[in-house]
This record gives C-alpha cells, sequence and structure tokens, in this order.
C-alpha cells in the first residue's frame, strides 16, 4: 500500500458507447445434408467506461443491477467482460412480453436498435446486491446513462 495509488472513490460511470461484438456465431443446417454452416454474427455492444477505476472487478455470472432498455422495452444482457476501466456489454432480446412470459433469450443483431432510444440503468431499484467494484473493492455508484 505504501507508495502506490491507490483509489479512495467508488467507480463512477461517465461514458456510454456503442460497439459490436463479432464473436457470436449462428449455426445453420442444411436440409439436404446433414452439414452444417457457421456464421458470424455483428450483435449489438455497448461499452460502458468508469472513473475511478483502473481495474473493475464483477463477481458472479451476472452484471447484478443493471438493466438495459431499448425504445422502452426491457433487454437481457447476453455476455459480458470487463477490460481495464470498461465493461462491455452484449444484448440477449426482450426478457418478457406483456403478459409477463418470458421470450426466447437469442441474441439481438445489430439491425434491431436503428433509431431507438438505449438506456442503461445500474442499482435503479430499491434493493439491489452490487458486484461491479474497481481494484479497492468499493462498489460502483449508481447511474442510468443513455444514448
Amino acid at each position: 500500500m505504501y507508495g502506490e495509488d491507490v483509489p479512495g472513490d467508488a467507480p463512477v460511470a461517465v461514458s456510454l458507447k456503442r460497439a459490436y461484438d463479432v464473436s457470436a456465431a449462428d449455426f445453420t443446417k442444411n436440409k439436404n445434408d446433414s452439414s452444417c454452416r457457421f456464421h458470424k454474427k455483428r450483435v449489438e455492444a455497448f461499452v460502458i467506461s468508469f472513473e475511478n477505476a483502473r481495474i473493475l472487478h464483477v463477481d458472479g455470472e451476472e452484471v447484478q443491477g443493471m438493466e438495459v432498455h431499448v425504445g422502452g422495452e426491457r433487454h437481457r444482457i447476453f455476455d459480458w467482460s470487463v477490460s481495464g476501466n470498461e465493461l462491455r456489454i452484449s444484448l440477449g432480446q426482450k426478457d418478457v412480453d406483456e403478459t409477463g412470459n418470458e421470450l426466447p433469450k437469442n441474441m439481438l443483431s445489430e439491425n434491431k436498435l436503428t433509431d431507438k432510444k438505449i438506456e442503461v440503468r445500474f442499482a435503479q431499484t430499491p434493493y439491489y446486491q452490487v458486484n461491479l467494484y474497481n481494484e479497492s473493492r468499493l462498489p460502483a455508484f449508481p447511474f442510468v446513462l443513455e444514448i
């Protein structure tokens, strides 16, 4: 600790940028024979940059307390990754329909989001358990970012 630069403040989200995840894949089976074709898909993704964090950490399998809304509809986070002070999230299709029934959890391709308002909310419910930290184990502040 002595002589080291240790952040004394919690991570603060400062920007939301559009990105694309090109590592997503889709397989198509040929009807005439048993062969399969592999297709790469460009999937809608976003990068959230933070201040007060050189390295972000997420404990667990998902970023708890985070919601993504596209055109007013909630979508699931299909995948996420951390690189330094940035959190990258890839979207899935809408979680539930109007009656509360769960929808298929496919990836959301980039052309579905053209001209729609994107809003990322973190820790905006009355209770949430934050598992997004900086290297000092300080939890990220709640935020709402829009594109």
